[in-house]
């Protein structure tokens, strides 16, 4: 899935060929799964906010272990009814 104003997450960055892994990562807005050039920085967003990295690392898994994203069914996720 592709966020509103976000790239597909890529293999590799553009600009200088690093790997760019699934991980969990933070901003001001939460943690989300997306991909951080170790050389560039932030590179994309793959999902949603969450209110915790326990949450957002527990989406991954799910990602991980069925390929489906993102889904909104872990705890913390921002998305939700709160």
């Amino acid at each position: 899935m592709v966020l509103p104003g976000e790239a597909d997450a890529p293999d590799n960055c553009e600009d200088c060929g690093a790997d760019l892994p699934l991980q969990v990562l933070m901003s001001g807005g939460g943690y989300y799964i997306g991909t951080f050039c170790p050389n560039c920085g932030p590179y994309s967003r793959a999902s949603d906010y969450f209110r915790t990295r326990e949450a957002a690392q527990a989406e991954l898994d799910l990602w991980n272990n069925d390929n489906v994203r993102p889904s909104g069914r872990t705890p913390g996720y921002l998305g939700d009814s709160q």
